[in-house]
């Protein structure tokens, strides 16, 4: 798990918890991305964080030291508690790639196999290099 030590163990129930919700729930149901973007300070980490828990998702943080491409497929590989060790970007790469791959179950929603939607944040992605 990403390193979360600044984010409150609870969090109250704010206009940005249920527009982070509302988000996360909306890119589940389409499968594909959204992208929240907001003032500093409104709480969108810490919504971000717990909306993440509840629906059993997979929360990465982009930090000074992942903002390289390697540091971010290392993150992404410690948000679900992998190990990448001295590899070359492209076989962490391809690691994270297996670990994220879409997974097929039977969905009561269409009463067939179909693939599952996860949850993947990743929160100040806007901090990464190009």
């Amino acid at each position: 798990m990403t390193d979360v030590n600044h984010i409150p163990d609870s969090a109250v129930e704010t206009e940005t918890m249920r527009i982070v919700r509302e988000a996360a729930q909306t890119s589940l149901k389409i499968g594909f991305p959204v992208r929240l973007i907001g003032r500093p300070g409104t709480g969108k980490t810490c919504a971000l964080w717990h909306v993440t828990r509840e629906l059993k998702g997979t929360y990465c943080e982009i930090t000074a030291a992942s903002k390289n491409v390697k540091g971010m497929f290392e993150g992404l590989l410690r948000a679900i508690d992998s190990a990448s060790g001295k590899y070359h970007v492209s076989m962490i790469a391809a690691m994270v790639y297996r670990l994220y791959a879409p997974v097929e179950d039977f969905r009561e929603d269409l009463g067939a196999w179909g693939p599952v939607s996860r949850l993947l944040v990743v929160d100040e992605i806007q901090t990464l290099e190009a």
